[in-house]
């Protein structure tokens, strides 16, 4: 997305009817972050069966590290979203 707030509800809804699925990424603990505003978003639309991989920090402490490091350590890279997809799809 280009911008988190207000959330382009015409694109999500048109990308979650050409593929089905939706996966949200954000550096950003997932509770109340942009994956939860997805999720309204689609149950508002009655859409809540479509399935959404939602990838970012969990709700814990998250110690202090360069960003790389954190990145790959909490599934941020691009070898750990690609496996959180990967394994969403099985």
């Amino acid at each position: 997305m280009r911008y988190v707030k207000p959330i382009d509800r015409e694109l999500v809804l048109e990308m979650a009817a050409k593929t089905g699925r939706l996966v949200t990424v954000e550096e950003n603990v997932l509770q109340g972050g942009f994956g939860s505003a997805i999720l309204e978003l689609l149950e508002e639309e009655g859409l809540s069966h479509l399935p959404v991989t939602r990838i970012g920090f969990p709700d814990c402490f998250i110690e202090q590290g360069e960003q790389p490091e954190l990145r790959t350590r909490y599934g941020l890279d691009p070898t750990g979203i690609a496996k959180s997809i990967k394994g969403s799809m099985l």
